[in-house]
């Protein structure tokens, strides 16, 4: 059996005056990427990966007043397909 693992994420905000995002993905080497970004006005994040190992991924999105907090918890799809 061959295993198939596909990630496609992608984020959009807009009017957003100070962004930090952070995304952590574990795999079989480790990324860890962090944007900080200030006064933005549409702003997309998109990327797509092929993983061997993906657990989770969690996002962290904070706009300039702290009480608007965002976390996220994606897991990933597993597709089988059989060779």
């Amino acid at each position: 059996m061959n295993r198939v693992e596909k990630l496609n994420t992608t984020l959009f905000m807009n009017r957003v005056e100070k962004l930090s995002t952070t995304l952590f993905m574990n795999r079989v080497e480790k990324l860890s990427t962090t944007l900080f970004m200030n006064r933005v006005v549409g702003w997309e994040l998109s990327f797509t990966e092929d993983l061997s190992e993906l657990r989770q991924i969690y996002i962290e999105i904070k706009t300039r007043s702290e009480k608007n907090k965002y976390h996220y918890k994606v897991s990933n799809e597993l597709k089988y397909k059989q060779s």
